[in-house]
């Protein structure tokens, strides 16, 4: 009879050891799970560029009045941009809607893969010499049930020269003190020839290698779009103007301003603890636990074995 009670009680006591490392595998798992992502997505949602311009009305003179022939382009192939609305600017003040209109026109629904071609009659400035006359279109629209904007910025020549077309530029609005932060552009070469010498000079709390980006050489009728590295120098809501340089035809400085960002930079967290600390000590608990458990049994076993 006490054998046979003994033989149970080892039983029992295995059976309790398979348990608690059954246990810890559970936990291990769980552990490992926690640390998973899952994202999902509802589809891309359309992005409004323009595609390209033309002018009509010749060319470009000081007190007269021009129509700028805009195509917007939904990038997406699946998203509609829905109550798309279109804000013309001028960071020069040389350019302005003509006497009876607006300086915003309400597009309306530009459906995925689609073009829609906008005209915008602009008035030039009477005070207007230079060679180039900048513009800045802002798109704002709603896609996939969200907001969204664009801003492209224009630089029209009054000749048939060098000429870049800034076709967006975006700084990340939030950064890393001393750490990189995202600026993206996308460009083109409209003119016959290429430019080279061509920068981005950016004034604002920033390292002096941030303060200048070189181009590189620019391709007659060619496109790119590059991303560059900001680092800031101070915390806090900081404010930076980005304006492009490049020579003209007659090696004159060509200057455009491409926008003022607002960025919200702050200090590098030095108390994270969101490292898996957690889970490590869970893990090696459990492990801990069925160690025991194990050992606890293989000595009820050696015992009984003894005892016969």
């Amino acid at each position: 009879m006490k054998k046979i009670t003994s033989i149970i009680r080892t039983s029992l006591i295995c059976l309790l050891a398979i348990v608690f490392m059954t246990l810890n595998f559970s936990v291990v798992a769980k552990a490992t799970e926690g640390e998973t992502t899952v994202v999902t997505s509802n589809g891309i949602p359309a992005i409004i560029e323009v595609a390209s311009y033309s002018v009509d009305g010749g060319v470009i003179e000081a007190g007269k009045d021009i129509t700028i022939n805009l195509a917007l382009h939904n990038t997406s192939s699946n998203a509609n941009a829905n109550s798309v609305m279109l804000t013309l600017s001028s960071a020069s003040g040389m350019a302005y809607p003509v006497y009876g209109s607006s300086n915003q026109i309400y597009v309306g629904t530009i459906s995925a893969g689609d073009t829609t071609v906008v005209s915008i009659p602009v008035s030039v400035s009477n005070k207007f010499t230079g060679s180039v006359l900048d513009l800045t279109v802002k798109l704002d629209y709603e896609t996939k049930g969200s907001k969204a904007t664009n801003t492209s910025t224009m630089v029209i020549p009054t000749s048939a020269g060098n000429t870049l077309y800034v076709k967006s530029l975006n700084v990340s609005s939030h950064a890393i003190l001393n750490g990189n932060s995202l600026l993206t552009i996308s460009y083109s070469n409209l003119g016959g020839t290429d430019i080279s010498g061509a920068k981005l000079v950016i004034d604002g709390n920033i390292s002096s290698d941030s303060k200048t980006i070189e181009l590189g050489t620019i391709y007659a009728g060619k496109s790119y779009s590059r991303d560059y590295h900001l680092t800031f120098t101070q915390s806090g809501s900081q404010q930076i103007s980005v304006k492009l340089v490049y020579p003209g035809d007659e090696g004159e400085n060509i200057e455009t301003e491409l926008g003022t960002y607002s960025v919200n930079v702050v200090e590098q967290q030095s108390g994270d603890t969101s490292d898996g600390s957690g889970n490590f000590v869970l893990v090696w608990v459990g492990r801990g636990i069925a160690a025991l458990s194990l050992l606890a049994a293989v000595g009820v076993v050696i015992t009984y074995i003894r005892k016969r």
